[in-house]
């Protein structure tokens, strides 16, 4: 009821779009933030109730089990394309509507009138923001290609607005979700050739947070709780490193559980750094890391070159020198 009552609050200012394509979002500062979007793009107060309304839309946990089940009845070459003669024929604040359709309906409205009075930049938003919500509500493959297909093929329309790389920058974005191979090597070549050709435009930043992010390196560190010696205990998932380093400190198991205070039986964050900066390392070592050229993770397998058996912590570092700066320091208990 509460989600049927927003729906028909959002239809009544919705209706009221023609005058409101005529007021900046500023004129309602007192109720609104205004966002980061560039005025070109999300700059009217039409906009402002278009997105708002597809938001709550696209909120599956306010659909009803019925609409959630009855995805694979929708007309999805009709969301994808877009059909706005057919959606001035809805009335949104039906239920029987789905609320994808509703979405879509509106997204038609607004594309086909920034289409008609301009700006660009901001018919080709609400075509990314179909994209994007069809992409999330729709999770299997078929359908998600088909999505990335489609803004593919309307990209190049808008290359001469730097809004294209906003455009480049959602490609990438969805491009990056697909578990496979080489798909995040096609990601970061899109962002990278968004941010080649508006590098200042607020869709090339992004473009370029994406790029980088695909190229940070990464690692995680999972141990056997307890093994024999000269055993390739320790599991490093590991991204775009070239090597690990490693240090070995010795604790005594039992000393240590007597002067607990807790129910802790090995140590846990909170001694680490007095175990680092209090003790010295019965060993050091490094390891180098395979390449990783597809960005994603990828296991390798240490052994631990200790000599004697016992509680070892078992510390981490993407630089030799173990300082903190630029830098992540991870541990793990070995017995």
């Amino acid at each position: 009821q509460i989600a049927a009552e927003a729906r028909r609050a959002f239809v009544g200012a919705w209706e009221l779009r023609e005058e409101l394509g005529t007021l900046p979002v500023s004129r309602l500062s007192r109720f609104l933030e205004p966002n980061t979007y560039p005025t070109e793009v999300r700059g009217t107060l039409r906009d402002t109730v278009s997105y708002l309304f597809v938001e709550l839309l696209a909120d599956s946990s306010l659909w009803s089990p019925a609409q959630s089940n009855d995805l694979f009845r929708l007309d999805f070459d009709s969301l994808l394309a877009g059909d706005p003669a057919a959606s001035a024929t809805l009335k949104l604040d039906d239920p029987a509507v789905h609320p994808l359709v509703a979405l879509g309906a509106i997204l038609d409205d607004l594309e086909a009138w920034h289409t008609r009075v301009g700006p660009p930049e901001a018919a080709l938003e609400a075509r990314l923001e179909r994209a994007r919500r069809l992409h999330a509500a729709f999770t299997d493959a078929p359908k998600r290609a088909r999505v990335l297909a489609d803004l593919e093929t309307r990209l190049p329309a808008f290359r001469e607005v730097a809004w294209w790389a906003e455009g480049k920058a959602t490609l990438a974005e969805l491009v990056r979700q697909d578990p496979g191979e080489g798909a995040l090597i096609r990601a970061r070549a899109l962002a990278l050739e968004g941010r080649q050709a508006y590098p200042e435009s607020v869709g090339g930043q992004h473009c370029l947070s994406i790029q980088k992010s695909i190229e940070a390196p990464d690692y995680q560190l999972a141990s056997m709780p307890h093994d024999n010696l000269g055993r390739r205990s320790i599991q490093v998932t590991h991204r775009n490193l070239a090597a690990l380093h490693f240090r070995a400190y010795a604790v005594g198991l039992i000393p240590f559980i007597e002067a607990q205070q807790d129910a802790r039986l090995l140590p846990a964050y909170q001694e680490i750094e007095k175990i680092v900066a209090g003790q010295t390392p019965v060993a050091s070592w490094s390891e180098e890391l395979p390449e990783t050229p597809d960005f994603r993770s990828h296991r390798t397998f240490v052994t631990p070159p200790v000599k004697r058996a016992g509680l070892h912590v078992i510390v981490a570092s993407a630089r030799k020198d173990f300082a903190e700066g630029d830098n992540r320091l991870q541990a793990v208990n070995l017995v």
